[in-house]
């Protein structure tokens, strides 16, 4: 700030106002700090890494970790640094791109938690709420308990039902299984589920239930009728359900979480450089009769332009050049890349020469410049900064010569950095800088602005405070939105010597506030206003600088019926405190009406009958004071499709208030217009109308004192989508009305052509996808130091397949704009379920590597049944009678467990490979032997489930 000129009230000024902005927005800048020092860190982290510095990297990375313990990505990184260093995993492939979202799965729970509070709320009774694991009150049954089972167990039990129910966080009717006749023939029923999710056990009359792992499931009985299954743990369950018609059985796996593979592939292959030009000839004619007319101005403007991907982006050019009479120049040419992919840079704009950029309205609020541009975001998005520097351009439209430019000696630069771009909350930082001896002396050279964004739900608020060095402005304006209303205040102090970097600002030198509202009471009727109260310190008027201006402006739209409407506006502005002051009220309300006319068939009519009241008082210039009412009267017909014919009149009553004179002026507008497509490539376009205008003396009267006869002629020849002809006529008589108005004829013809093409060039980005489908023994969804590579894999990229080597690995060159790769679940080894979405989209960039991993969880098991063997067969029949409490052991694994009441018992979670089963024969009820061996070695594939049932016989009887 070293040679800065604050005057010190205005610094004090300054200083309070930069307070107040940091009170009200650093509490959510403060939410916001932990989020942002994680990626930020987690961006060092990268940084480091990408350069093999891993100390540096690790550092950042276990500090990450510190910000935020529930993320996934830290861990990751640090794991691929210990791989690296210890040599078992090649340096090179350090140099990779990986999309990662560590967060998802936690979002994902915490959604699910949230609907299973709602869904508890939502079916509360006074059961509900209590967790079972058997029908007794909140009680695990016991072998013993278990006497009061019913005699019959399916035999289906040793069958896997291939038919699964898809459980959701959601309750609706995919997620309910309905217990009837109909459905008896489903069961037993496989259900797969993932921790977090339930489903819904419906049926007339639930009378009570079993499970056989309780650490997998659990059970919530909601009432008589519907029973909720939790998944709790990954893993395998049976679960029983008896209701009046006896037991149903469901077969529970509890896997990791997963998205099924698409159907379709996507491969989108870039579009084609496409090219378009465009040419616009104009002339123009004018003379006193169509003998006497002269061509007054010829004007040829064209454009070209090309378009389409690059392996860096989106690309495009264009060149605009003109000719005036004589005289051709190039009016502007421009260069750009928008989302662009470079290197680190990710979804960059870059622009050359011709641009039109804007930060905000106090600081750089839009201007034509020739120079560069860049957009870009940075640290994971939570960045945004914009950078420019620039000619300034003056463009000149007019009637006579549209698109002339100049350019002038004046440069600007321009700098933005906006902070959480995305969030609810973001703030940006906006600083200009301009030089140049073709610059305006009131202007300044440095302008700087921080801006806020508040979204909070229902209420919204922007606000701006900014200084050129010497003079302040500032604004704050928000919306509340309710379910039929919304609120809108706004504030403003801009002083009278503050300017942008470019000229003076909208509203300079004033003071005050908006206040306004949208309301909506019904679908029928809107309502909106809004009142300006402000002080004029620029142009203030000399003898009451402190008074208060106001401006009101109120619009109301009701709908009467189908085919009638009303609307009324009202504006009102009273300056009492301007250089110029005065008093204007204007109120119109018109009444719009349809009929159906029956001339030769059905034929719509729309009219319209409507009043206008203007009163203005100048106090210091009461010549110009004068009241006018008006009546507003119009009708349009159809004749045909395409064909209208129409008339409006209007007819005033005007009075001079300070010569106290009256006057009546009207005017009358009639024609028709036609358009239509004469053939499927030729369309047309014919207007025709007359304007006549009487008592049009008056200076209030705002009528041009001229009466006219114009045609307007369009023919558009499209023969191709892409290709387009045009020929616009249009010639106007003028007859003079009033004395001060001139009589003569004009005419204006315009021909041009629209033309776009394909080209054959292509340029697609190429990239290199690569990783591993490995064993997710702990379903974390990421690679461990002991989770090996599954082998012949088969890995889809569009056209293109590749197959994992021995340790699992895959490589692919894409060569696409969009692709997505996935795996083919065929070739997963029998019964392994994917721990990994099984298909992720990339967005490629040019010489990008990308690393995607695919992780898949092996199920495997053993289930069984102890029985009573009636019929002696070895096999469970209906009539067969379970035997609770006998227990098994796996001396492998030092793991036991004992058969529940319903003589079931299960061992899950087990890796593939060979196992004893050793029956406990101290276990076993003395009146019954067992029909096997004691032992058993039993050999597991990796995501079957074994079954090995127990049949039992009785003692013969002693004698």
């Amino acid at each position: 700030w070293r040679g800065v000129r604050f005057p010190s009230k205005r610094l004090m000024r300054f200083i309070f106002l930069i307070l107040l902005v940091s009170f009200l927005v650093l509490p959510p800048l403060l939410l916001y700090s932990q989020e942002l020092a994680y990626d930020y860190l987690i961006e060092l982290g990268k940084e480091k890494f990408r350069e093999g510095k891993y100390e540096e990297a690790t550092h950042y990375f276990q500090s990450a970790q510190s910000v935020d313990s529930s993320s996934r990505e830290p861990l990751y990184y640090l794991n691929l640094i210990k791989r690296i260093r210890e040599g078992r995993l090649l340096e090179g492939r350090r140099k990779v791109k990986r999309t990662f979202l560590p967060r998802d799965r936690l979002e994902r729970k915490k959604i699910i938690r949230e609907k299973l509070k709602e869904l508890q709320e939502q079916l509360k009774k006074p059961e509900a709420g209590k967790k079972y694991t058997s029908d007794a009150e909140g009680e695990e049954l016991s072998p013993e308990a278990g006497r009061r089972r019913p005699s019959v167990v399916s035999e289906e039990l040793e069958e896997v039902s291939k038919k699964r129910v898809k459980a959701r966080p959601l309750l609706t009717k995919d997620n309910v299984v309905h217990l009837s006749s109909q459905s008896l023939e489903d069961f037993p029923l496989t259900v797969e589920i993932s921790p977090g999710d339930f489903f819904i056990v419906n049926s007339p009359l639930i009378k009570r239930f079993l499970i056989v792992s309780g650490e997998v499931i659990d059970i919530e009985k909601l009432d008589d009728k519907n029973l909720k299954v939790n998944a709790q743990n990954l893993g395998s369950t049976f679960l029983h359900v008896w209701d009046q018609k006896g037991r149903w059985t469901f077969n529970i796996k509890v896997v990791p979480l997963r998205v099924e593979m698409e159907k379709e592939s996507l491969w989108e292959k870039p579009e084609s450089i496409k090219f378009a030009y465009s040419n616009d000839w104009r002339s123009y004619y004018r003379g006193g009769s169509i003998d006497t007319m002269q061509r007054d101005t010829i004007t040829f403007d064209q454009w070209a332009s090309m378009r389409g991907p690059i392996p860096y982006g989106e690309m495009d050019a264009s060149l605009n050049w003109s000719k005036f009479g004589e005289e051709s120049k190039i009016t502007g040419y421009t260069v750009g890349i928008t989302e662009g992919n470079f290197l680190t840079f990710n979804d960059f704009h870059l622009r050359g020469f011709d641009f039109t950029r804007s930060f905000s309205p106090l600081s750089f609020p839009g201007e034509t410049l020739k120079g560069i541009f860049l957009e870009s975001p940075a640290f994971n998005e939570n960045i945004e900064y914009i950078i420019f520097h620039g000619k300034e351009k003056q463009y000149y439209y007019s009637f006579l010569s549209p698109g002339i430019t100049t350019e002038e000696d004046s440069y600007v630069d321009g700098y933005r950095i906006r902070f959480f771009p995305h969030a609810k909350n973001n703030f940006a930082l906006n600083y200009a800088h301009a030089y140049g001896e073709g610059r305006e002396d009131y202007l300044k050279s440095k302008v700087f602005s921080f801006q806020s964004e508040h979204n909070l739900d229902k209420w919204s608020i922007f606000s701006e405070v900014a200084s050129d060095e010497y003079s302040m402005a500032a604004n704050l304006s928000s919306v509340l939105r309710l379910q039929r209303l919304n609120l809108r205040l706004s504030f403003r102090d801009i002083e009278p010597e503050f300017v942008t970097i470019t000229g003076r600002p909208s509203g300079i030198g004033e003071i005050g506030g908006i206040i306004g509202f949208d309301w909506y009471p019904s679908e029928n009727l809107s309502l909106s206003s809004n009142l300006d109260v402000y002080r004029d310190r620029y142009f203030s008027n000399p003898g009451s600088p402190d008074e208060l201006n106001f401006e009101w402006d109120s619009y109301l739209d009701w709908r009467l019926g189908t085919d009638s409407n009303l609307t009324t506006s009202v504006y009102y502005i009273n300056t009492p405190g301007s250089l110029s002051p005065q008093r204007n009220l204007n109120a119109t309300s018109i009444y719009n009406k349809r009929f159906n006319l029956y001339l030769w068939g059905e034929k719509p009519l729309y009219t319209y009958l409507g009043y206008n009241y203007q009163k203005s008082i100048n106090p210091l210039s009461p010549t110009s004071d004068y009241r006018k009412d008006a009546i507003l009267s119009g009708l349009r017909l159809q004749l045909t499709p395409g064909f209208y014919c129409y008339s409006n009149y209007t007819y005033s009553w005007l009075e001079e208030l300070e010569e106290a004179e009256s006057s009546s002026p009207r005017v009358m507008e009639t024609g028709f217009d036609f358009y239509n497509n004469l053939t499927p490539s030729v369309y047309s376009n014919v207007r025709f109308y007359y304007r006549d205008e009487q008592r049009a003396s008056s200076l209030h009267s705002f009528l041009s004192g001229e009466d006219s006869l114009e045609g307007n002629i369009n023919l558009t020849y499209s023969p191709y989508k892409d290709m387009e002809f045009y020929l616009d006529g249009r010639i106007r008589n003028v007859w003079a009305e009033t004395e001060d108005a001139e009589a003569f004829i004009e005419a204006e013809v315009r021909v041009g052509t629209r033309l776009a093409w394909d080209s054959f060039f292509r340029f697609a980005p190429v990239g290199v996808i690569s990783g591993v489908v490995f064993k997710d023994i702990d379903g974390d969804g990421l690679r461990g130091e002991d989770e090996k590579g599954i082998e012949g894999v088969k890995i889809i990229a569009g056209p293109f397949k590749a197959e994992t080597d021995t340790e699992g690995m895959y490589k692919l060159e894409v060569k696409a704009k969009t692709v997505r790769v996935k795996i083919d679940l065929s070739t997963l080894p029998e019964g392994y379920v994917m721990t990994t979405n099984s298909s992720r989209e990339i967005n490629t960039s040019h010489g990008e590597s990308y690393t995607i991993d695919f992780g898949a969880y092996p199920q495997s098991g053993i289930y069984g049944v102890a029985f009573y063997d009636k019929n002696s067969n070895n096999r469970l029949d209906s009539k067969d009678e379970p035997v609770p409490g006998i227990k098994i052991t796996l001396p492998s694994r030092d793991e036991s467990t004992r058969t529940n009441a319903e003589g079931v018992f299960f061992f899950s979670g087990m890796p593939a490979g060979e196992y004893k089963v050793k029956l406990d024969i101290n276990s076993i009820p003395l009146e019954y032997l067992p029909m096997i061996p004691l032992e058993k070695v039993i050999e597991i594939s990796e995501g079957f489930t074994y079954t090995y049932n127990i049949p039992l016989r009785k003692k013969p009887l002693s004698r």
